[in-house]
């Protein structure tokens, strides 16, 4: 779908009109290091000048080896200068995320802006860690709330969004907002915002003999449903995360039930709903 002026003027106009409330901060696209360039370019163009002193001494620069190896050098070298370039592009752009009593709403380029009511929202979380030991990094999925899906983190997490929006008409449609900074405080909002929202309507339809559906894995008034496993509220000794899996622990089990977190669209919302049922929380 080709991009089209936004119905709204401003954030304001966007707040008032879904009646967000209060604005409680802003957020902006985090400023690239000025030493970027140099902490790129100097490793780069180390081993770059050892494999030609290599190349040539071996007699091997003129070969088909010894060319696909310096293309290749310096499309690694293209490739991270368009980088560089493109996270200081999103620092200029004016992109803003803004937080709400009542929603989110993202500024995105050529100012438009998507406004998302945490009652109408779905939230998905991805949390990867690379290596043992390494930091964790999260990225956050808007969708619903009439918009385009909105991804901005980071990591990659396409292919959950592409999953949650099969059924809708901005089915691909991807919105990627640059990585905001401050991620430690906005993403805890957005995870905030959604859950109060949801929590109460969950417990609601639970209570009416409903069963609630978080994409793959669905609770019902007796059991929890991850696939084709029925574990019930009983047996579930224990809720965690780890790598980007949530784990459901079953009293008695060797192993876990799992199901990957970013597939889980309110998944704090689950696990809020396993807590009320459980008394277990996630750890």
């Amino acid at each position: 779908m080709a991009e089209t002026a936004s119905p709204y003027d401003s954030v304001e106009h966007a707040a008032r009109d879904a009646g967000m409330g209060e604005r409680r901060s802003v957020f902006r696209p985090v400023r690239p290091s000025p030493a970027a360039p140099f902490i790129v370019a100097i490793p780069v163009l180390l081993c770059g000048g050892f494999i030609f002193y290599l190349l040539t001494v071996s007699g091997l620069i003129a070969s088909f080896f010894g060319i696909v190896i310096i293309v290749g050098g310096l499309v690694a070298i293209g490739a991270a200068a368009v980088g560089i370039r493109m996270r200081w592009n999103d620092y200029r752009s004016g992109q803003e995320l803004h937080i709400y009593d009542g929603g989110a709403i993202v500024r995105g380029k050529r100012d438009l802006i998507f406004p998302f009511r945490w009652e109408e929202t779905r939230l998905l979380v991805s949390v990867i860690r690379r290596g043992h030991g390494a930091a964790y990094t999260y990225s956050y999925a808007l969708l619903g709330s009439g918009n385009r899906p909105v991804v901005m983190g980071q990591n990659v997490m396409l292919v959950s969004v592409l999953t949650n929006t099969a059924d809708e008409a901005n089915y691909g449609d991807l919105v990627t907002a640059p990585l905001f900074d401050r991620i430690g405080e906005w993403g805890p909002m957005l995870e905030e915002g959604v859950t109060r929202a949801h929590l109460p309507r969950a417990l609601a339809e639970l209570s009416a003999g409903r069963p609630v559906e978080f994409g793959p894995v669905t609770a019902t008034p007796h059991a929890l449903t991850i696939g084709r496993t029925e574990i019930p509220w009983g047996d579930i000794s224990g809720v965690t995360i780890d790598n980007g899996h949530l784990y459901i622990k079953r009293a008695g089990k060797l192993f876990a039930t799992s199901q990957q977190v970013s597939h889980i669209p309110n998944f704090l919302v689950l696990v809020a709903l396993v807590r009320e049922y459980t008394g277990a929380s996630l750890s």
